[in-house]
């Protein structure tokens, strides 16, 4: 094994000691190495160009997740509202017109998760709930939203002000437009029957700039927050990647590149980079999203056994 092998090896195991939250030993990593074949033995630069992407792989666990949740609700939800409230106020620094002010919108606010109940956007939910002490009424599915017990469209609270809708990931950016394009007409149509315009807003911890661009663009939420947005230099093989800046001796971009879409094309021939040519390196306690390189997260398929050192669980 090479010193620069050893070096890969022991920041991966730093990593998935204080980070990974220990899914990743050392036996798992060999395996993983393994599916590589030839290119994955001791001193074969496919192997030290696998663990040099590896040392590079983004992993948000429970408590990096609760973080981002809390910063959520801080910076894009309490934040403004409170700063709104002190404007009208003749920029008062008064906590309890302040507070009152915020306590009234935060009752007539409802969040919701984005996509169905089994996906990552309502498991977020209990969470955002603990993490910012929010009382569970606040928290409804998206058919809550109507009164269903009628026949034309009709809001099932019309006092209510604000639509908040939670997400872990904005990758491409299709389900925000699908999710807007679906549920917002029919919103609309409630609203304007019940003369009340409540605003829309898609709230997501992790989102790429090339994503939040096109719900930006395609979908008709009143307000687009993200806490973590990932620019082009985030996709692995991008001439201005940031993870080939300053690469170890042996370890170069072009030859990353040519064994990822080598082995990316076996497991996935349609998309062997990611989704849409995501490129990511990334993935959270929960799941990893099919925009990171399939080498990653693919489990394999008859034709191609793989073992992967962060499964995703696909949508069925």
């Amino acid at each position: 094994m090479s010193d620069l092998e050893t070096e890969l090896l022991s920041t991966i195991q730093t990593l998935d000691t204080y980070v990974w939250q220990r899914r990743v030993d050392v036996p798992t990593i060999e395996q993983w190495l393994k599916s590589f074949g030839v290119d994955g033995q001791f001193g074969e630069r496919g192997r030290l160009h696998a663990l040099y992407l590896l040392s590079r792989f983004m992993y948000f666990g429970e408590r990096e997740v609760r973080a981002l949740l809390r910063a959520l609700h801080r910076d894009y939800y309490r934040y403004p509202i409170v700063a709104e409230i002190r404007r009208q106020a003749g920029d008062t620094r008064e906590e309890g017109i302040l507070q009152a002010g915020f306590d009234s919108e935060l009752s007539r606010t409802r969040f919701l998760g984005m996509g169905n109940p089994s996906e990552s956007g309502p498991h977020l939910l209990y969470h955002y709930r603990q993490e910012n002490e929010l009382p569970n009424k606040l928290f409804i599915s998206p058919h809550e939203i109507f009164d269903l017990t009628q026949e034309a469209p009709s809001l099932a609270d019309p006092t209510i002000t604000r639509y908040v809708f939670i997400d872990d990931f904005c990758g491409s950016g299709r389900q925000g437009v699908r999710y807007s394009r679906a549920l917002m007409p029919r919103i609309a149509d409630a609203a304007q029957q019940a003369h009340v315009r409540p605003r829309i807003e898609y709230h997501v911890l992790v989102g790429t700039t090339r994503g939040l661009r096109q719900v930006k663009e395609k979908a008709k939420f009143d307000e687009i927050a993200c806490v973590l947005e990932l620019d082009e230099t985030f996709r692995a093989f991008t001439e201005n990647s940031r993870h080939f800046r300053n690469p170890p001796e042996g370890v170069d971009r072009e030859t990353a590149h040519t064994l990822a879409l080598r082995y990316g094309r076996q497991l996935s021939l349609a998309e062997p980079l990611g989704f849409e040519d995501g490129q990511l390196m990334l993935g959270f306690v929960h799941n990893t999203p099919n925009n990171t390189l399939p080498i990653f997260w693919h489990p394999g398929h008859a034709n191609r056994t793989w073992y992967p050192v962060f499964r995703r669980y696909s949508k069925l």
